[in-house]
């Protein structure tokens, strides 16, 4: 079920409409305002039980942007499905596509407090992939305090935490602070 949903929404994002196809909705159908704004919210719960789920759910709204445009800029939607989909496929095949575009839509969008969400989830989760881990303590550590500047207090401990478990595996010496 996981391969066939990744083949259908690696259909729909295909060449370069991961880069230009997420409009904004012009008139989003009341019917699926709710389903998309439930799937998004719900997407840290499913986490705990299923990185399958997690899946299904950024995948379908990024269909559904494709489809009927973005609720808000999608960086973090991009970002979440390349992350996930390497846990699909279990190889990072492919993942710097999701971080260029991720990247790029922070760009496009700046100021979002999506935008510092999708940060956290390029440096922690994607970078590691792409670059010595050591080359990711840095950022993270000033990613974690625009989190926490933007209220967004969950997301900046778990940026710490993940920071903290790159500090043990590189070997530097943990501060208590």
């Amino acid at each position: 079920r996981l391969q066939l949903e990744r083949l259908r929404t690696d259909w729909w994002i295909r060449g370069d409409r991961l880069d230009r196809s997420f409009e904004p909705a012009r008139d989003p159908a009341p019917i699926r305002l709710p389903l998309r704004r439930v799937y998004g919210a719900s997407a840290p719960a499913l986490a705990h039980r299923s990185s399958g789920l997690v899946f299904l759910a950024v995948a379908f709204m990024l269909r559904q942007y494709a489809r009927h445009g973005r609720l808000s800029p999608p960086a973090a939607s991009i970002v979440g499905y390349g992350i996930l989909r390497l846990t699909v496929l279990r190889s990072p095949r492919g993942i710097e596509r999701y971080r260029r575009a991720g990247l790029e839509w922070i760009e496009r969008a700046p100021g979002s407090v999506f935008n510092v969400h999708a940060k956290h989830l390029i440096r922690a989760w994607i970078d590691p992939w792409l670059a010595p881990r050591r080359s990711v303590i840095d950022p993270l550590a000033e990613v974690a305090e625009e989190l926490r500047e933007t209220g967004q207090l969950g997301h900046s401990s778990s940026c710490l935490h993940v920071r903290a478990c790159y500090l043990a595996l590189v070997g530097e010496p943990l501060s208590v602070e």
